[in-house]
């Protein structure tokens, strides 16, 4: 592709939006990624994963530009895998998040720094999460189970307090930690459990969109995105031409045009109504 002559980018999200839950993307989808790069129009997957976890979707053959991990905590240049940017708490910040979360006795993760953030501590309050054991069996061999008061010192990507849906209780933490960014976003190994995501304050999937758009020269006006949760929601709010698949919160759905679900190839019909806004 000739980057001077980029027409627009188009920002998709990973799981429940463009890949089903064994990480399985339509031919009709891929095609679609394939033909955005004929048309100069940069594609870009925006996703709440690790950089780790991605490649396990993401292989260095897959239709894509960039990839936007850990829901803006790191921009890659994709095959290349070269690092744009990234951020991560501080071990100040890191502590006294820990602290809030375990003050709600709540099981949570302490994530190590970007790239390496596939690697964590776990912290059980007393019987783990159904959720928990379920991370701990995708992540086999990279976390550590630390005593619950053990006390954590270092810079960290993120945090990850597990619960059962709780509004009133994330409201609660998002006053405590108002100078941290909280996520609230929907396990993607059961599709119900609310995880309590803990960044950096200037971390989010819009924040990351704007920094890449910027460092290409690239309008807003030319922008597209799709998503299918609440974690999705900066980056709906950021582009000029926003999308949720079918599956998506309802919430969402009121808000968003939406397409078809993911299983039914929604991406496509994403690019086809972007396609026709930018003629």
């Amino acid at each position: 592709m000739n980057y001077r002559s980029i027409s627009g980018i188009f920002f998709c999200d990973l799981d429940g939006t463009l890949a089903d839950k064994f990480g399985n993307v339509s031919s009709a989808d891929l095609n679609s990624l394939k033909r955005l790069s004929d048309l100069n129009i940069l594609r870009v997957i925006a996703t709440g994963r690790s950089p780790f976890s991605a490649r396990k979707v993401i292989k260095k053959d897959f239709p894509i530009d960039y990839l936007i991990c850990s829901t803006g905590c790191i921009t890659q240049c994709w095959p290349s895998e070269e690092i744009l940017e990234k951020f991560n708490l501080s071990p100040n910040e890191t502590e006294f998040a820990a602290e809030v979360l375990r003050s709600y006795k709540m099981d949570f993760m302490v994530l190590h720094e970007v790239p390496e953030n596939h690697k964590y501590d776990s912290f059980i309050y007393h019987r783990p999460h159904p959720d928990v054991i379920r991370r701990h069996k995708f992540y086999r061999g990279y976390y550590r189970i630390r005593d619950y008061s053990f006390k954590v010192f270092r810079p960290s990507c993120q945090l990850i307090g597990i619960v059962d849906n709780d509004e009133e209780l994330l409201r609660e933490i998002t006053e405590k930690l108002k100078d941290l960014k909280i996520i609230r976003s929907t396990s993607p190994l059961d599709g119900k459990t609310m995880w309590i995501e803990v960044y950096p304050k200037n971390v989010s999937k819009g924040n990351a969109i704007r920094s890449l758009c910027s460092k290409l020269g690239v309008h807003m006006e030319n922008t597209a995105g799709i998503g299918n949760d609440f974690n999705d929601a900066e980056m709906l709010e950021t582009v000029k031409h926003p999308f949720v698949v079918a599956n998506a919160p309802e919430k969402l759905k009121n808000i968003y045009t939406t397409v078809a679900d993911h299983k039914n190839s929604g991406v496509s019909q994403a690019v086809e109504l972007f396609l026709k806004k930018l003629v």
